[in-house]
């Protein structure tokens, strides 16, 4: 059996049997501005977020504490304007007046080395033309506007 259906069928039973499960949702889009941080810069990995997922810090990843697991944020530095998309696989960040905990390589391409003013935006899958390959989510160009999306 081929080792992608075994983890798949593995994910799907523990999904299954999961009492509360917490799934990405289109019904409403999400702006919010804020203080972002690097959470856990000094890791070298291994620890799990709140999805089940090894944390990845070369993965465009990050954590909040109300946006649903799995959805899609598109995050803007307000300092230099540079703007990357993010899945949210857990929660935090759990220090005050910090809006999102940004894993280490979603924040060096949003240019930032620490504390970082951001605006949020959460993304419409069902609207929105995106692939998420090498554990990173690519928009084709982000320079260019995306009709139908946020």
């Amino acid at each position: 059996m081929n080792k992608t259906v075994v983890v798949a069928a593995i994910a799907a039973l523990f999904i299954a049997s999961s009492a509360v499960l917490v799934t990405a949702s289109t019904a409403r889009t999400i702006h919010q501005t804020g203080v972002a941080s690097i959470y856990y810069p000094w890791d070298s990995g291994g620890r799990i977020a709140a999805n089940q997922e090894v944390i990845n810090h070369s993965a465009y990843t990050a954590a909040h504490r109300t946006i649903p697991l799995g959805s899609f944020v598109e995050v803007t530095n307000l300092q230099n304007h540079r703007r990357i998309v993010v899945r949210i696989n857990d929660r935090g960040p759990y220090k005050d007046g910090r809006v999102l905990d940004l894993v280490a390589g979603a924040a060096n391409a949003l240019g930032s080395d620490g504390l970082t003013k951001i605006q949020l935006v959460t993304i419409d899958p069902t609207r929105c033309s995106f692939n998420e390959r090498f554990d990173r989510v690519l928009w084709t160009d982000l320079t260019r506007s995306r009709p139908g999306c946020q």
